[in-house]
């Protein structure tokens, strides 16, 4: 807890300094998702997609509780991989974080590696589609920012599912693959969980 209250001091400048102001998101909120919110805007076309603002407004668009600090009562981390016409784009740093709000979501990042951080107060289940619109990416039904049909596909340890991307529920140790549009010539299959969590709680045996 008194990492988190830490961080928020130190870092709420430099959020507020480049949080997502390089390409603002579009707001074109049509109130008909329950993981948009009119008021809010998200991205709706090509990437970069840096963090975008409002991040506590975001998690409660998601249907998330943002936390006063980080609990750990569930805990365990996914790594997502997302991909746009063949091309890596960088999951940014701080997803479900708001230092000038001083909340937390109990799904977030804490750096730009791809790192999904389930850190939560009672069981419960965690979607792609609520990751992505904490992110600021636009979500609705089974598209996701311009993408929709065929062109959106989800993989999980290399193999893809058969469920719309953003109702993904995320579990311990995946590899989660987005992909939108043309599809990269490699899918990844693993990450190096224990790099950053040598726990096997959060690293689960495959």
């Amino acid at each position: 807890m008194r990492r988190l209250a830490v961080s928020f001091v130190v870092v709420a400048a430099l959020l507020g300094a480049c949080g997502g102001k390089d390409k603002p998101p579009r707001d074109t909120t049509t109130g008909d998702t329950a993981v948009t919110q009119p008021g809010l805007s998200y991205y709706d076309g090509p990437p970069p997609w840096p963090l975008a603002g409002q991040q506590f407004q975001r998690i409660q668009a998601a249907g998330l509780e943002g936390y006063k600090a980080e609990s750990l009562v569930v805990h365990f981390h996914a790594h997502l991989d997302v991909f746009y016409d063949g091309q890596p784009v960088k999951v940014p740093a701080s997803v479900g974080i708001d230092y000038d709000a001083q909340r937390i979501s109990p799904m977030h990042t804490h750096a730009d590696s791809g790192v999904i951080h389930i850190e939560a107060n009672q069981d419960a289940t965690f979607t792609l589609g609520q990751f992505l619109s904490e992110w600021g990416v636009k979500v609705k039904g089974a598209c996701v920012a311009d993408k929709c049909g065929d062109e959106v596909a989800v993989f999980v340890n290399g193999s893809i599912q058969d469920m719309p991307a953003p109702d993904l529920v995320i579990h311990a140790g995946n590899e989660i693959a987005l992909v939108l549009g043309t599809q990269p010539p490699d899918i990844p299959s693993t990450y190096d969980c224990k790099a950053e969590a040598p726990d096997t709680t959060l690293c689960p045996p495959r």
